[in-house]
C-alpha cells in the first residue's frame, strides 16, 4: 500500500483497522531508528568524545542502510579520537602552571613609593630641568 491509496482500497482491512496498523509501524520504526542511534552513540570510542558523536550521527543519517554496529565500527576506525585530560595526563599539570605563570606577572602599581599617584614627570617637579633634544 502506498500513502496515497485510500482505507478503503486495503482488501480485509477496515479504514480503522489500517489506521491502527500504520500507527503501530510507524511507532516500531521510530522506536528501531532510535535503538540504533542510541546503540552507536553509545559505543565505546564514541560516547563522550564531540567529533565522533556528530560524525556518527551523520553517517547514520546519511547511510540508513548501514547497521549501527557498521556505523559505529567504521566511526571508530576512521574518525580520530579528541584528547581529554585523562588521554593526556600532563595537559592538567601544564594548564594549572600556566594559570601560575599567568597570575604571577607583577601588576603596575597606580602610586609612587611615596604614595603620590604615579606619574612620568620628575620627582622634584621641575620637568623644565631637561633641555629639548637638538636637531
Amino acid at each position: 500500500m502506498t500513502d496515497t491509496q485510500a482505507a478503503g482500497d486495503v482488501p480485509g482491512l477496515s479504514g480503522t483497522e489500517l489506521e491502527a496498523a500504520l500507527t503501530a509501524a510507524k511507532a516500531e520504526g521510530e522506536r528501531a531508528a532510535l535503538a540504533r542511534i542510541n546503540g552507536v552513540i553509545r559505543t565505546a570510542g564514541i560516547k563522550g568524545d564531540a567529533a565522533r558523536t556528530a560524525a556518527a550521527i551523520d553517517l547514520l543519517a546519511r547511510a540508513p542502510a548501514m547497521s549501527g554496529a557498521d556505523v559505529a565500527d567504521w566511526i571508530v576506525r576512521c574518525i580520530p579520537a579528541t584528547p581529554t585530560a585523562d588521554a593526556v595526563p600532563d595537559y592538567v599539570v601544564r594548564r594549572a602552571s600556566m594559570h601560575v605563570v599567568a597570575r604571577s606577572h607583577p601588576v603596575a602599581s597606580t602610586t609612587d613609593s611615596d604614595d603620590r599617584p604615579a606619574t612620568n614627570e620628575p620627582r622634584d617637579g621641575n620637568a623644565g630641568d631637561v633641555p629639548p633634544p637638538s636637531r
